[in-house]
């Protein structure tokens, strides 16, 4: 069929439609070639029911729309200049492509379904070249699978790129062993032609004779000695469809880079650029990512079109206003449930595109270039390939005119850094974080059952030209702990502050101890500062105060017995007293008199009274007052006898008188 096909493109080119309409799948490739700096994308149409594989003349702009795989609906003339050669392959200039159905969708966002790869890697030998010359099988396992973070390998870098939502499994088979097979013998000499499709059927055909079942692999990579005549290190399916493949031709030292580049391919992504002065890519400039030059983890703009941040929504942000933001490090683990804030700003442009805003730093497995070190760098995307734009250090700045967008390096140097973007035409409001403090973060007593007072404020940092923030405010609280006070919606003008009371109070049981309040502000409007929360401490210590000192004592005594009497203390503890005798504890009372009966009479004796609380603190003794033992006169007798010897003494005088 195909053979009748090319005698009529070859001997009747008149017979060839203006616009001819085919239906098949997609063959996306990507050629590396890494030493010149450059690469060439290929795409082919696998036409439906007849499979013959048709080079297309595509714009890299449409093609980077579609992946490996995609089933499609293409318009197109068939190419004069081929024709008009008699050339053995025609191509179809493509005018309209139509994808019908994809080869691959994209998991659901917050699925949390871990994207497990099973890729076969097989070791190719000719009669020509053999890869023992170069590496072996042991060495193309550890550059491909180990888990040794010093070994960098594929593997480790996908994990760490997709915050280890994808991986490649290691034993698809069951054999107790990786999945790396070969070296397989072709029998044939490589004759520097570069048959690399060929080359892979034989070796798919080998494999299959030796009972592998190659069902069982998505991916499926072939890597050939260095000198089999390809004139590239690397060549890959971009995009995977139910299957697909990566050829290699590289040395051990950059295995892992190009197997992970390769495999990147396969994953979707096209290459890590740069710019050049005059506006050109630099293809593999980036090296920040190893999808260009630098052996590190993806950058953002990567890590998004491939869907990584799907499941972590709360850590990236599309920011379509002027703002000054907090944004953590590309290398922070976004595992951990722990981590708050944002891990890259998405800045939508007056291009219709998108700059990716993320902050690096030289920690982690894969580390960082020393000029990336704590700095900000700025990507867009183009198709599939990223684009590196900028970096900037603190108090650096960038401004892209076209795109009316200015970015502002403001704090760099920690496990985050804030960054000013400013839109064109939105400079009148520039939202900042808000903030939430208590004027007293730890509410410290001796006692249970306290009501303490801390201020809280909340200040809105957004500029003047902002509207009023509108917070929700939620106390939580530990056990044996209310509240009373702060509002349940707190208004804020811009660039104002608002202080409320909040009373904190423990129940009675409480004991010592440390006891958390929390307090979180929701402002769901804002995609700046939507939520900011504050902790404060409850924090009941051990009693350490002595109760007041009383007043001096009064006394009343008789031959038999001495009665101590004294005023309360007004401490709200107090719970008893201790008495003292001759400067010796007598005894410990809850009541305001006591009795002495152990007294001696004619003996003289000195009281003082000490205040006891409940944690068994005790105050200084109070002045001491000297009480004797004695029976006292009866008063009322005495001044009888004196009225008696007045009343003598005048009847006497008015006898004289007489």
């Amino acid at each position: 069929m195909y053979r009748v096909f090319l005698i009529i493109l070859l001997f009747a080119p008149f017979s060839i439609k203006a616009e001819s309409t085919l239906e098949g799948t997609l063959e996306v490739l990507i050629e590396d070639h890494f030493e010149a700096g450059k690469s060439q994308l290929k795409v082919n149409l696998i036409e439906s029911g007849t499979q013959k594989t048709i080079p297309l003349i595509i714009s890299e702009k449409t093609a980077s729309q579609f992946l490996n795989g995609d089933s499609v609906l293409i318009k197109g003339d068939w190419n004069a200049s081929d024709v008009a050669k008699k050339a053995a392959v025609i191509r179809l200039q493509v005018n309209d492509i139509e994808k019908v159905s994809v080869a691959k969708p994209k998991k659901e966002a917050n699925a949390k379904a871990l994207d497990e790869r099973n890729a076969l890697v097989v070791l190719v030998d000719f009669t020509d070249e053999q890869t023992g010359s170069y590496f072996n099988r042991d060495q193309i396992i550890k550059a491909m699978y180990s888990n040794v973070d010093s070994d960098k390998s594929a593997n480790l870098a996908t994990e760490h790129s997709s915050f280890f939502q994808a991986r490649f499994n290691t034993d698809v088979d069951g054999d107790n062993n990786p999945d790396v097979f070969g070296p397989i013998q072709l029998g044939i000499a490589a004759n520097k032609e570069c048959k690399y499709s060929d080359w892979a059927n034989a070796a798919d055909n080998k494999l299959s004779e030796s009972g592998t079942n190659l069902s069982q692999y998505r991916h499926r990579v072939y890597i050939f000695p260095p000198n089999v005549g390809c004139s590239w290190a690397g060549l890959a399916h971009v995009g995977c469809g139910n299957t697909c493949r990566a050829w290699i031709e590289t040395r051990i030292s950059s295995m892992a880079y190009v197997l992970a580049h390769e495999l990147g391919h396969n994953l979707g992504s096209s290459h890590a650029s740069t710019l050049k002065d005059d506006g050109s890519l630099n293809e593999y400039g980036d090296k920040t990512d190893y999808m260009g030059s630098g052996y590190r983890p993806m950058n953002a703009a990567h890590r998004d079109l491939l869907g990584w941040y799907d499941d972590h929504s709360d850590h990236m942000l599309t920011l379509n206003q002027s703002a000054e933001l907090f944004v953590m490090s590309t290398e922070t683990d976004l595992r951990e449930e722990s981590v708050q804030g944002y891990q890259v700003i998405k800045v939508p442009t007056l291009q219709n595109d998108d700059y990716y805003v993320s902050y690096r730093k030289d920690v982690g497995a894969f580390g960082m270039d020393d000029r990336f070190d704590n700095r900000f760098t700025l990507h867009r995307l183009e198709g599939r390939k990223s684009v590196f734009v900028k970096d900037l250090g603190q108090g650096e700045s960038f401004n892209d005119a076209d795109r009316g967008v200015t970015f502002e390096a403001l704090q760099t140097g920690g496990d985050s850094a804030q960054i000013r973007i400013i839109h064109k035409d939105k400079e009148d409001c520039i939202a900042r974080e808000p903030t939430v403090e208590l004027t007293e973060g730890t509410l410290q007593t001796d006692h249970s059952g306290r009501i303490l007072v801390t201020q809280v404020k909340v200040t809105n940092n957004d500029t003047s030209g902002c509207a009023e923030r509108r917070f929700k405010a939620a106390v939580t609280l530990a056990d044996g702990l209310s509240h009373e006070g702060l509002a349940n919606d707190v208004f804020v003008a811009a660039d104002g502050s608002v202080t409320e009371s909040l009373e904190i109070r423990s129940a009675d049981t409480l004991t010592i101890g440390d006891y958390a309040f929390n307090i979180e502000l929701t402002d769901e409007t804002s995609i700046v500062g939507k939520v900011i929360r504050t902790t404060g401490q409850y924090k009941i210590v051990a009693d350490t105060t002595a109760p007041t000192v009383p007043a001096k004592p009064t006394a009343k005594a008789t031959e038999t017995d001495i009665e101590v009497t004294w005023e309360a203390v007004t401490d709200d503890d107090t719970l008893s007293y201790v008495i003292y005798r001759n400067d010796q504890v007598l005894k410990t009372v809850t009541d305001l008199t006591y009795k002495d009966s152990a007294v001696s009479n004619g003996e003289t004796y000195t009281y003082a009274i000490a205040a006891k609380d409940a944690s068994n603190n005790e105050s200084a003794k109070s002045e001491s007052i000297e009480v004797k033992a004695e029976k006292q006169e009866d008063s009322s007798g005495s001044m009888g006898i004196f009225l008696l010897a007045l009343l003598g003494m005048r009847r006497l005088r008015q006898r004289r008188l007489k």
